[in-house]
């Protein structure tokens, strides 16, 4: 009987693995923030308390970077249909949506329509991310900026996880999500989901 409800909390709070912490409105029971876990290693002091999700203009907000290494401000993204794409370059699937997502890109700006996309990197090193970045014509948030880069992995509930285990690259672009996913030994998988609140 124990085990019964168990599997309901977790099915209720979309719990895959342990340690999992989620943080709910007492009073409600709704979901205030699904990756606590990541809440509290960026804000182990809670000076962002309360932990829920904040607003992408706020999340965003500061230096972008072009692959010339230009500095651009995130007030350039107003009033533009943004991507967020989360990819590394370690992750081959990741290379060929980004080779795919280049076209895509430039046709769309080329049409005329005000578009951005914003790369979130998940590599390794300062080295990886701009050897991969210096492929992609959009913006990127910086990699020296990590508490920034985890603040949208968190916003867009994308787990930080390892090489060759699982790799996920995705885009967030509106109100859908698009990528692919790669776990160790399988085929990788394209995906688009649309985006829910939490």
């Amino acid at each position: 009987m124990l085990f019964f409800f168990q599997m309901k909390l977790w099915n209720k709070y979309k719990v895959t693995s342990i340690p999992s912490l989620v943080f709910i409105d007492a009073a409600t029971g709704k979901v205030v923030c699904r990756n606590g876990l990541l809440v509290v290693r960026d804000d182990p002091k809670g000076l962002e308390f309360p932990w829920g999700p904040k607003p992408f203009s706020e999340v965003i907000a500061g230096p972008l970077l072009r692959n010339n290494r230009q500095i651009s401000d995130s007030g350039a993204l107003e009033g533009a249909y943004v991507g967020v794409y989360f990819s590394a370059h370690w992750c081959p699937p990741c290379r060929s949506l980004t080779r795919v997502l280049v076209e895509s890109y430039r046709k769309v700006k080329e049409s005329g329509h005000k578009f951005e996309i914003v790369f979130v990197s998940a590599d390794r090193s300062e080295e990886s991310f701009w050897q991969y970045f210096s492929e992609m014509p959009w913006l990127a948030v910086p990699y020296s900026d990590e508490a920034r880069r985890s603040r949208l992995n968190r916003l867009y509930g994308i787990q930080g996880t390892s090489a060759g285990t699982l790799c996920v690259c995705l885009g967030v672009f509106d109100g859908w999500v698009w990528g692919c996913l790669m776990s160790r030994g399988a085929s990788w998988k394209h995906l688009t989901l649309p985006v829910t609140s939490n």
